[in-house]
């Protein structure tokens, strides 16, 4: 609310007006008195108007005189546009008093043998009375109003101009304190939402936590590092993620987006969890948007990020695609206010390729070029072209890849379950070791405990092997708690 306006302050003097005895109720009409001043021809033109609003009514009081032709001495021929009227009411306004007026129209009134001074005298009073509410009905004129009405109340008027000053003072301070609460209230509101948003992000953790007790398969998500990341190409696009990432400070709109692809089990997660890692180092956090739908006012706080920040969204492919575009328009939007660089990473099981059936990557695909290509910022189309053009695939180990991901997981599997290396260990020639990361170290987990997977190429018969030695494992906890049947 603006201080400055009168609105509010005009109905707060209304009140106190209309409170006061006697003369400060007559005192309530000069609420508009402080409010609004008008050139000199167009309060003229209000008056004119006013007045005529009121000359029937003088005219039916003199008919009902049976003096009408009194009446049509001031109103066929309008005596209020004359000089002489002008400076009557003038000098009336000057001294504060309706006497030059009123001697004027009763002159005017009085020609003639066969008018009776009395009544010519009444008339002309009537007629200045007229002229007074008139007047007082234009803002311009009402000063000098004030002054004829109120003559014989100037201790009245003295009180009230100042309380008037009195009130409008203290509404201007409660509205300042006001503005103040809701300024706090808003600013409150806006910290708890934007500390919402970014609790809702899972971050990747700095320090890893300590391996006690049991083995447990969650000891193998992406984000506790539990084997080495290797793969020629793979820490080649690691490395060039990072760099892109250290780029976006120059770039416009401080901002970026890339696109991963990759089947199931290939790493991707792993691979942003390393990319966290060194970007850590500069500062960086790194967090992974929610799996389940997000809220739609906490892309607003993650598209203005205080620290550098890089966004992961995994399983892009299988979201809303709307969703992923009204992520992509509030980072355009907070562009030019964005302080801190922001990467975002798409990760998809396929590429934005065309194939002969439109895939959920393509879908997305699709909705970024329908994006880019309706939107008139050009930050739009640098965004999108970028994630389509350079869509980094993360390509199947290769062979001597496969062997050094199984043996350096195996031998990190021995260590967990404090076992020594064996004569007979468990090993695998690289053409029976399966394509992708997480099979491979799910299969040196087996490995490590001396058990042999046939058909080990096939990821299939892996998984098939880790749920039955999962489930052995919980039957033997059970039984030894007593919760297991025998039968089983």
């Amino acid at each position: 609310m603006n201080p400055n306006d009168t609105t509010g302050v005009r109905r707060v003097f209304k009140a106190i007006v209309q409170s006061l005895p006697g003369p400060g109720r007559v005192a309530g009409e000069l609420l508009d008195l402080m409010f609004g001043k008008m050139d000199e021809r167009r309060a003229w033109t209000e008056f004119h108007n006013a007045l005529q609003q009121g000359e029937e009514r003088f005219r039916r009081t003199l008919q009902a005189w049976g003096q009408e032709h009194l009446a049509d001495l001031l109103l066929d021929e309008p005596f209020y546009e004359t000089r002489a009227f002008e400076e009557a009411l003038k000098a009336s306004f000057e001294r504060g008093d309706l006497a030059p007026l009123v001697q004027e129209l009763r002159w005017k009134l009085g020609q003639g043998s066969t008018v009776d001074p009395r009544v010519a005298a009444e008339a002309a009073d009537l007629y200045a009375k007229l002229v007074l509410d008139a007047a007082w009905r234009v803002p311009a004129f009402r000063e000098a109003v004030r002054d004829v009405r109120f003559a014989n109340y100037p201790q009245a008027w003295e009180q009230l101009e100042h309380r008037m000053d009195e009130v409008q003072r203290g509404t201007q301070e409660v509205l300042r304190r006001l503005e103040k609460l809701v300024e706090t209230v808003v600013n409150e509101s806006d910290r708890r939402e934007r500390e919402a948003a970014w609790n809702a992000l899972e971050f990747v953790a700095k320090k890893q936590p300590s391996e006690k007790g049991a083995f447990s398969l969650y000891e193998l998500k992406a984000g506790r590092r539990f084997v080495p990341f290797t793969g020629e190409s793979r820490l080649k696009l690691r490395d060039e993620l990072v760099s892109w990432a250290l780029g976006l400070g120059e770039r416009p709109g401080r901002t970026g987006l890339r696109w991963v692809y990759g089947p199931g089990g290939s790493g991707k997660t792993r691979l942003m969890v390393e990319v966290a890692f060194d970007l850590q180092r500069d500062g960086w956090d790194v967090g992974f948007l929610p799996a389940a739908e997000w809220k739609e006012q906490h892309v607003e706080y993650w598209a203005q990020p205080e620290r550098p920040t890089l966004l992961v969204v995994d399983y892009a492919d299988m979201r809303d695609p709307e969703q992923v575009t009204a992520l992509l328009a509030a980072v355009v939007k907070h562009a030019e206010k964005r302080t801190a660089p922001l990467g975002i990473v798409l990760l998809t099981r396929l590429g934005p390729r065309t194939g002969a059936e439109p895939t959920p990557a393509e879908l997305l695909a699709n909705a970024l070029r329908r994006w880019y290509t309706r939107g008139t910022d050009p930050l739009q189309e640098e965004l999108a072209l970028e994630a389509l053009r350079e869509a980094a695939e993360l390509k199947s180990l290769g062979p001597e890849d496969r062997v050094a991901v199984f043996e350096a997981a195996r031998h990190r599997f021995l260590e967990r379950f404090g076992v020594q290396e064996h004569s007979r260990a468990v090993t695998y020639d690289a053409g029976e070791l399966p394509r992708t990361p997480l099979a491979l170290v799910l299969l040196a987990m087996l490995a490590a405990r001396g058990r042999r997977v046939a058909g080990s190429e096939e990821e299939k018969a892996i998984y098939a092997d880790v749920w039955e030695w999962e489930r052995h494992k919980w039957g033997d906890s059970l039984r030894a708690a007593g919760l297991w049947p025998e039968q089983h």
